[in-house]
């Protein structure tokens, strides 16, 4: 599952960031999502939650939340497997 979760979180990075879906695909499971890794801003970071929410029917909770979740594509898989297993 822990794949799926990947390629729809990089699919939603392209929707809803307009992100060249080349560079997406090069994108690690530990590249940082903020300055030195893909560089997202404060407005990047709103539009992919609100996608990921819906996307994956789960709530991020409170700005602690988001900031553990959102380090890499791979803290947000692990986030996301967790709230499904446990919402």
């Amino acid at each position: 599952m822990t794949h799926q979760i990947e390629v729809r979180i990089k699919e939603i990075m392209v929707e809803s960031l307009n992100l060249d879906s080349e560079v997406v695909k090069e994108i690690q499971m530990d590249t940082p999502l903020f300055t030195s890794g893909i560089g997202l801003d404060s407005i990047d970071v709103l539009e992919l939650i609100v996608n990921i929410e819906k996307s994956f029917n789960i709530k991020i909770e409170n700005s602690e939340q988001a900031k553990t979740a959102l380090r890499t594509v791979g803290s947000l898989v692990a986030f996301i497997e967790e709230k499904k297993q446990h919402p």
